[in-house]
Parts: structure tokens; sequence; C-alpha cells
């Protein structure tokens, strides 16, 4: 139990770290391209996204490592319930704003959703670490 929390909280800490990830892409490009219908967040969301996912893969890989997670069935389970908490946010997110077509409408949701899968995996492929925990 004290193991699978710590592994929640980890993942909340995913959610933040993207959620600051998207809001200072927001910001860049907001000053780069600036705003001038009000609307600028749908068109930009899908590469904020696919920009936030290679943010994400060494992100989750960290926390792997950190965890010191010692096989591939762990670090699947780590995956998984990264991807659910992240899933849950960008749900909760497109409930918010009436449109979650916007988020889950475009590809870079789900490049964020398996990048955020991959970095436990990627960490266990790359230590060569055994099946079971």
């Amino acid at each position: 139990m004290k193991h699978t929390l710590k592994e929640i909280l980890f993942g909340i800490l995913l959610v933040v770290v993207i959620f600051i990830a998207l809001l200072i892409e927001g910001i860049i490009i907001l000053f780069s391209i600036g705003d001038p219908g009000g609307n600028i967040k749908y068109p930009t969301l899908n590469g904020q996204m696919l920009v936030t996912a290679l943010i994400v893969l060494p992100t989750t890989y960290g926390f792997a490592v950190r965890l010191k997670t010692k096989s591939m069935a762990e670090a699947i389970k780590r995956g998984l319930i990264w991807t659910c908490i992240v899933t849950l946010f960008f749900i909760l997110m497109g409930l918010g704003d009436n449109d979650l077509e916007v988020y889950f409408g475009r590809i870079g949701i789900y490049v964020l959703l398996l990048c955020t899968f991959s970095g436990p995996i990627l960490y266990a492929k790359i230590r060569k670490l055994g099946k079971s925990e």
C-alpha cells in the first residue's frame, strides 16, 4: 500500500510538471506570435503536447531511477499508474473546458501518454531488468 501511494504521488508530481510545461509553452507562444483573436490555444495545443512529450519521457525515466525500479513488471505497473493519472488530468481539463475533443482529438495527447508510459519501461530495458518483481 505504501509503495503504491508513493507511485501515485509521483504521478501527481508528473501532472504538475506537465501542467507547468504547458503553461510555459503557452506563454512563449503567446509572446512570440501574439493572441489577436483570443483563440491561440487550440491550434497550438497539439504542438504543445508534442513538445511536452519530449519533457515527459526523461521525467518519467528519472522518476523510475529515483524510485529504484527493480523489474520490468514494476516498470510496467508504474507506467500504467502514471499514464492513468495523466489521462485523468486531461479528462478533467477537457470537462472543465467543456471540450474533450480539443484534448483527445489530436495526436499530441497520445504521444504524450505513450511517453508517460514508456519512461519507466525504457529504464528497465536499458538496465536489463528481469521480468518479475
